[in-house]
């Protein structure tokens, strides 16, 4: 039985392919194993953003009186990675990659797409942007 895993606090854990992830309009059951990617497809799962240790003492009041995080820079853009560690659930059968299951990658993060499957929210990316494999 191959499993799935969710993100949790920014943490991978593991579920079955037999995990139930939501229902249909005529009711029918949709399991992680439901969602099958073609077209050179990773199904991957990206970690979810951490929420900052600071908390609410951190801030900062601006001249507009709205509340600002200590260090904010007007015009200033939080700098993200480009590259993301993500773990693969599911490969198209046409990929050329030795992709497994499971397996840790990083990819580009800009072309991470995301379908939404019934509700639940399916993160995929092309083979193209894989950047490395973690053995």
């Amino acid at each position: 039985m191959s499993s799935y895993g969710y993100i949790t606090s920014g943490q991978f854990a593991t579920v079955t392919s037999t995990t139930v992830l939501g229902k249909r309009t005529d009711g029918v059951e949709v399991t992680a194993s439901s969602f099958i990617p073609v077209n050179r497809h990773l199904w991957v799962l990206k970690p979810t953003p951490r929420a900052s240790k600071t908390g609410v003492s951190n801030t900062q009041l601006s001249a507009a009186g709205v509340v600002l995080p200590t260090g904010f820079v007007p015009g200033q853009t939080a700098k993200e990675d480009k590259y993301i560690k993500v773990k693969v659930l599911a490969v198209a059968s046409d990929c050329t990659g030795s992709y497994t299951a499971d397996q840790e990658i990083y990819v580009d993060a800009s072309m991470l797409e995301t379908v939404d499957f019934y509700g639940f929210k399916v993160c995929i990316v092309l083979e193209n942007y894989v950047a490395g494999i973690i053995p």
